[in-house]
């Protein structure tokens, strides 16, 4: 991310993360994840059935905005950090989460069906998360 940052400065670029609901609950797992919670945007999709609660349990308290952020997006669903904020894209409708597509593959088991058939293919071709 500090990469992008970098190479996309300017006072009209805005960079967000896009990841599922899954891994962000293992986001304190990550390498320097606290710094890059404060480098950018999250658009987190989760599942129906979903605990948003859940996402603010994995953020450290010293990394929330105070109250009245100026910063603070309107969405009220938000998750407002000191720099940043996470949203939730709760619009998603499949059941299927990538790490059960991955923990499959791990398996070498087959995913038919739980991907749209061209996306099972690209899967296949290049070999992914093998």
């Amino acid at each position: 991310m500090r990469h992008f940052k970098q190479k996309f400065h300017g006072p009209e670029t805005h960079l967000y993360f896009l990841l599922g609901a899954d891994s962000f609950l293992h986001i304190p797992s990550w390498k320097d994840y606290e710094t890059l919670l404060g480098l950018c945007d999250f658009i987190v999709a989760s599942r129906p059935g979903f605990r948003v609660e859940a996402l603010r349990l994995v953020i450290p308290p010293e990394l929330f905005a105070r109250r009245g952020a100026a910063h603070a997006p309107l969405d009220p669903r938000a998750i407002v950090l000191r720099r940043t904020s996470v949203y939730v894209l709760d619009t998603v409708s499949s059941h299927v989460s990538a790490t059960e597509v991955r923990e499959r593959l791990d398996r070498n088991e087959s995913i038919h069906g739980l991907v749209p058939p061209r996306v099972e293919e690209y899967i296949t071709k290049q070999a992914l998360y093998r």
